[in-house]
């Protein structure tokens, strides 16, 4: 009944075991590959999108006068929780900027195949409990365990320190939260009715992808420092594991 109430304010008022979600249910330390977390995030920098078809008869006066879509796109990732290590990311870009059921299936699916797939990951709710999603799954033969809160995801602080990485990137950038930067926001509806060029103002998809990859890489190969388990370097840990 809490839980259907409140996720939030039970998994606060529940007791908090230092270093749990690197542990195995067996008691040990988790070695990477065995379990990965995974979630979705609308990037804090909006994107040019080459868009040389034209503007749809009038409904984008951005494409139609300067060939590119704008807007702030999804970001797909999982992260290996023993080492802290992320292995690949898919940037998805719909007209809406969100993400189906098939995005997911496709950038887990893929970083999987091209990695290794571990034996357990923790999805979140929602889309992610899709009977596509669910079925993927079961064809994978990838146990999951679902997050009720975002304090029983890894990932949820390795986004943060992400954002802090991207945030220093001199065009696009419009905050953590929609509407957080007002200038930067105006900038973007000027850009999406036609009033301004945003390839002046925002990066162009080929740059903001070399951005995630840098800052993504960085964070690979930037030490981890635990009270519980040392330190350790992502990448490293996750090779030797």
């Amino acid at each position: 009944v809490n839980l259907h109430r409140s996720p939030r304010e039970l998994a606060l008022s529940l007791g908090d075991v230092p270093g749990q979600l690197r542990m195995h249910p067996s008691g040990r330390r988790l070695l990477a590959g065995e379990r990965q977390s995974w979630d979705d995030a609308s990037i804090n920098f909006c994107v040019c999108v080459p868009w040389p078809w034209g503007g749809e008869h009038g409904k984008d006066k951005c494409a139609e006068r300067y060939h590119v879509r704008v807007g702030r796109f999804q970001l797909l990732c999982g992260i290996d929780d023993a080492s802290h290590y992320c292995p690949s990311f898919t940037f998805t870009i719909r007209p809406r900027e969100s993400y189906r059921a098939a995005d997911l299936v496709a950038a887990c699916g893929r970083t999987w195949r091209d990695n290794h797939a571990p034996i357990r990951t923790i999805w979140e709710r929602a889309i992610w409990e899709s009977h596509q999603a669910t079925e993927f799954l079961r064809h994978a033969g990838v146990e999951v365990d679902r997050a009720h809160s975002p304090h029983t995801k890894l990932i949820e602080n390795w986004w943060n320190q992400l954002w802090s990485i991207l945030s220093l990137i001199s065009g696009g950038q419009i905050g953590r939260f929609r509407g957080e930067m007002e200038r930067e926001n105006k900038l973007l509806v000027a850009c999406r009715k036609g009033h301004q060029d945003p390839r002046e103002i925002f990066p162009m998809l080929p740059a903001a992808l070399d951005y995630i990859e840098q800052a993504i890489r960085y964070r690979n190969d930037e030490p981890v420092e635990s009270k519980l388990y040392g330190t350790w370097v992502p990448s490293e840990r996750y090779a030797r594991d």
